[in-house]
């Protein structure tokens, strides 16, 4: 397991991630916007994504905000068996067709492979969430195989 990536905040242009903390009031709130079924990725429903990530110790949660200060997204940055990054994100609905989906996987995935804090990255989509696997194909995502049930594993690396 790679534990804690020790980073509190990854400014990137136009947005921040901010590591989520479970003792801030307001990140408790923002995650109560974050109630969509039909999430982009396997991360649909995010408390219990933050209850398994917090009790395996993976505390790679991060919440996103653009320059506004609004809080548009989630993303969880956790580490499979063999060593690869999987990323986990959520846009939230309101802020949904704007390109903040596309900027920030494009974003994070740069900082996490330029910064050597992973060689290697991979998705998990939804075959029938036809916008979110043109939007990982368009930020460097290859398309992969089926994983079981309805997903297919996209994935990138240096």
């Amino acid at each position: 397991m790679m534990g804690d990536l020790k980073i509190f905040e990854i400014p990137l242009e136009n947005m921040t991630l901010i590591k989520f903390n479970d003792q801030n009031v307001k990140h408790m709130k923002v995650l109560e916007e974050f109630r969509d079924p039909l999430a982009m990725t396997m991360c649909y429903d995010v408390r219990s994504d933050l209850r398994r990530s917090y009790v395996n110790d993976q505390k790679n949660i991060f919440l996103v905000k653009n320059n506004d200060d609004d809080y548009f997204g989630y993303m969880r940055i956790s580490e499979d068996m063999d060593g690869e990054r999987i990323l986990c994100y959520i846009v939230q609905e309101k802020f949904r067709g704007k390109g903040l989906g596309k900027v920030m996987l494009q974003n994070v995935s740069d900082y996490l492979l330029d910064s050597n804090l992973a060689s290697s990255l991979k998705l998990y989509i939804n075959k029938s969430n036809y916008i979110s696997a043109n939007m990982a194909m368009q930020c460097g995502f290859e398309k992969g195989h089926y994983v079981g049930g309805d997903m297919i594993d996209y994935y990138r690396s240096k």
